[in-house]
């Protein structure tokens, strides 16, 4: 089954009533790839587009394919980390292994999208097919104006993925025997291996798997954006990115104060399938951590006696892997902490 992106809000109570106190995670865009969305997206932007666009600004051919070449702009494809038959899980997926070698410029660029809250946040995985050698850069880039690119809309760099620039040592699998670009390294510079793994013990590449990514978008409140997913690269291969997600923190109901001295952790941080968060309050009040997915569902809560140096053991096997927002509530306040399940 396809993997969904989720958002985990781990919610307090000791409440008068549900009523008074009830956080619904605010999903303001999704994009799971879970169909092939190509024949609904724009291939130009025009400025002002209410609709995805999808725009191939390189227009050069390529040679990802095993046959006949792949399309130049963003495609749908089988996660290529996901070596289940048949797969579980698709992903869009860009080619920059292009003719005669020249860069590639794939641009995938979101609806407008408004920010109301500071809580609000981008999340979504990628992954490069191959690595180190051949590793796919790319960058994700907001507007504050248009979506066109051409016109200089872009000037907010939100995060830069490095690529491979040159290998130093053809065919190694050792970091340092490459040269790259600036940027994050995928899966921490190949030292996390839940997100990369050797194919066949001869194999001269990892085959990478998808990472969870978070950035904040709190300098855009009250500013409608255009984000941009642009793959860069030169030369290199192929370059997958799934479950894109814009979401905050909407509560309703009685309002509380920030437990901005609350310090909330959670152990490991991207997690499998447990997880454990800690934390200290100011007081010893009651209250009740509650799993929610994207859609406001609860799939698991915990009640909490005494929170004033707390923890509690999060079973996260039934999960899909994605970005979770993990909010701890008691009646003196709320903290969130984003947590990645792989």
């Amino acid at each position: 089954m396809k993997q969904l992106l989720l958002v985990l809000v781990l919610v307090s109570a000791h409440l008068a009533s549900k009523a008074q106190f009830f956080t619904i995670p605010d999903t303001i865009l999704i994009q799971t790839f879970t169909v092939d969305p190509s024949d609904t997206m724009l291939v130009f932007p025009n400025g002002n587009d209410n609709h995805w666009v999808n725009w191939d600004a390189d227009n050069l051919s390529t040679f990802c394919g095993d046959s006949d070449p792949v399309p130049g702009n963003w495609y749908w494809e089988s996660d290529l980390g996901d070596l289940s038959n048949p797969p579980v899980n698709f992903a869009f997926t860009s080619c920059s292994f292009l003719s005669n070698g020249l860069p590639n410029e794939n641009w995938l660029i979101t609806p407008p999208v408004f920010i109301t809250d500071s809580t609000a946040t981008l999340t979504w995985r990628s992954a490069s097919f191959e690595g180190p050698g051949y590793m796919d850069g790319y960058k994700v880039l907001a507007s504050t104006t248009t979506n066109e690119p051409f016109s200089g809309a872009f000037t907010d760099t939100l995060f830069v993925a490095a690529e491979m620039v040159e290998a130093l040592v053809e065919g190694s699998l050792n970091v340092e025997d490459y040269i790259f670009s600036p940027g994050y390294i995928h899966a921490d510079s190949y030292t996390n291996t839940d997100y990369f793994f050797l194919i066949h013990p001869s194999a001269q590449a990892y085959t990478g798997r998808l990472e969870p990514h978070t950035v904040s978008l709190a300098q855009f409140v009250g500013r409608s954006i255009y984000i941009a997913f642009l793959h860069d690269s030169r030369d290199d291969n192929i370059l997958q990115i799934d479950d894109i997600a814009i979401v905050q923190d909407q509560s309703s109901g009685t309002a509380t104060p920030s437990l901005r001295d609350l310090h909330l952790c959670v152990q490991p941080n991207p997690a499998a399938n447990f997880a454990t968060i800690t934390w200290e309050t100011r007081t010893r009040l009651p209250g009740q951590l509650t799993v929610t997915d994207i859609f406001g569902k609860t799939v698991l809560e915990q009640a909490v006696f005494n929170p004033f140096a707390g923890f509690a053991h999060l079973n996260l096997t039934t999960l899909p892997a994605g970005i979770y927002s993990c909010t701890l509530r008691t009646p003196e306040g709320r903290q969130s902490i984003l947590m990645a399940k792989q």
